[in-house]
């Protein structure tokens, strides 16, 4: 990896969090698929219909209230209990579950994360910072629950305030504060829109990381067929996407 990030100018590395390097989607659907069987119950409505006003309200949520967890949470619960009047009972019951469920346990890691980490941190004088749209106190307790927490020197953690959008201006601002240079750094991330957008914009090379479990709305924001980023299905692509793209760029429009 060392020989490619020299051969492509790297010595910054901007990484995601959530979705990129450990499991939130895959927590938040666990609890999401249980906790609709059980409204749809209680509602006594099909599970699929259900699903269908919960996915509804969650993007209103996510567009108003972007990853304020209590706000979302909130404004989710009751707008389906004023479609369903049956749940207003259970608002403050699925509050608590979301809580315990989700921002109460240990997310693991993604397949290939801490050997990617471990790889980074084994490269002399590359600097490596995360940029995460959460709470603080989460982002601390998920690094420590998975085990990357002296991976990061704490200063180079950037949390973006979750009452509003990931943007461009984020992932700058972390850049400026580690004294890194756009051509030279390299941001990876799982969002097309909060991550790989600001790469292009800021003129750093992005990884988007795309899988199936990913939030449809991460995929939003930038026609694909632009190819100005690299793709991967898992993070244990990365290092042969990026030694092609040293050696060749980016690969053709198919």
């Amino acid at each position: 990896m060392k020989q490619i990030f020299t051969s492509l100018g790297i010595n910054t590395v901007l990484l995601d969090f959530d979705n990129t390097l450990i499991e939130t989607h895959v927590i938040f659907q666990k609890c999401c698929r249980s906790l609709r069987a059980d409204l749809a119950q209680k509602a006594k409505v099909s599970v699929d219909e259900i699903k269908k006003d919960f996915d509804v309200f969650m993007a209103e949520a996510y567009n108003q209230y972007f990853v304020n967890p209590e706000k979302v949470w909130k404004y989710v619960f009751t707008q389906l209990a004023n479609l369903y009047p049956v749940l207003n009972d259970s608002i403050n019951e699925s509050l608590q579950r979301v809580f315990d469920e989700i921002y109460n346990v240990p997310i693991p890691l993604k397949e290939g994360a801490l050997e990617l980490l471990q790889t980074l941190n084994d490269i002399t004088d590359l600097k490596i910072g995360l940029v995460t749209h959460a709470e603080r106190d989460w982002t601390i307790r998920k690094l420590r629950d998975a085990g990357l927490i002296d991976l990061f020197p704490e200063e180079n953690i950037f949390d973006v305030p979750v009452t509003g959008p990931k943007t461009t201006q984020h992932w700058q601002y972390a850049l400026d504060q580690m004294n890194g240079i756009a051509e030279n750094t390299l941001f990876i991330g799982d969002n097309l829109r909060a991550d790989i957008v600001p790469a292009l914009e800021i003129g750093a090379l992005g990884v988007l990381l795309k899988e199936d479990t990913n939030w449809d709305f991460h995929h939003e924001g930038l026609m694909e067929e632009s190819r100005q980023f690299i793709t991967i299905g898992s993070l244990l692509e990365i290092e042969s996407a990026l030694s092609e793209f040293s050696e060749g760029g980016l690969p053709p429009i198919a």
